[in-house]
């Protein structure tokens, strides 16, 4: 088995196990109920979108079951890549949103543009107390303060993220053409996740993720009381 494999699979199980050692305390209670979450983009909070989506199929760090599914939602003449995980976090479930494709820099924590060259392509997203437009680089502020409710992060394999979003498009549009671009979908390496709950942070992540079928999904931005089935 070849080495260098090895030694990056035992560093994401680290990487997992830290993430997932405990709640991290914060110096502020955490603020309003997933229910007053207001949704992104133009959509409302709540409104629930039904369309094709791609599931993967991983497990966290204790091999408990972790799947997350991705679909596409157009507005304001573009196509937007929602979210949605089936797990639950503490006996918390995490909401759905709408992503941004991102840049993420693990050297210094910070997101840039998905076209530039510093770090790896990453859908991201997150829920800010009484904030629409987030700044992904300031969510350890928000975390400190309190106003963070829910954040998300995918990391991907370096690849054009071009390709990837393209193969994602005809894929959830066609079905039937998954395995002829299962190779270039095939490129998450991590989902990290933090929600807020009773006061504190609970952060957890999953791995081993493989593309396993499209179905139709549910995605409902904005709204942390629904149930998810991506089996």
């Amino acid at each position: 088995m070849n080495l260098g494999k090895i030694a990056k699979k035992i560093l994401n199980l680290l990487f997992l196990l830290y993430i997932s050692s405990g709640c991290a305390q914060e110096p502020n209670p955490v603020v309003g109920p997933l229910g007053e979450i207001i949704g992104g983009g133009s959509i409302t909070a709540g409104e629930a979108i039904v369309t094709n989506a791609l599931v993967f199929k991983g497990s966290d760090f204790f091999g408990s079951s972790c799947a997350f599914a991705l679909g596409l939602d157009e507005h304001d003449g573009e196509k937007y890549i929602l979210i949605s995980v089936d797990y639950k976090l503490h006996g918390e479930t995490l909401p759905d949103l709408e992503a941004q494709e991102k840049r993420f820099d693990i050297t210094n924590n910070t997101y840039s543009d998905v076209g530039g060259a510093r770090g790896n392509p990453a859908l991201v997203g997150a829920y800010v107390k009484n904030l629409d437009n987030v700044d992904l680089n300031q969510l350890s502020r928000y975390e400190q303060n309190g106003t963070l409710i829910y954040s998300l992060r995918i990391d991907l394999r370096e690849m054009n993220f071009a390709d990837y979003k393209e193969a994602l498009i005809k894929v959830i549009e066609d079905p039937s053409s998954l395995a002829a671009y299962s190779s270039t979908l095939n490129q998450v390496e991590r989902l990290v996740f933090k929600l807020g709950h009773a006061g504190h942070y609970d952060a957890a992540g999953c791995l081993g993720f493989s593309a396993s079928e499209v179905k139709v999904v549910s995605f409902v931005l904005g709204e942390g009381e629904h149930d998810h089935d991506h089996d």
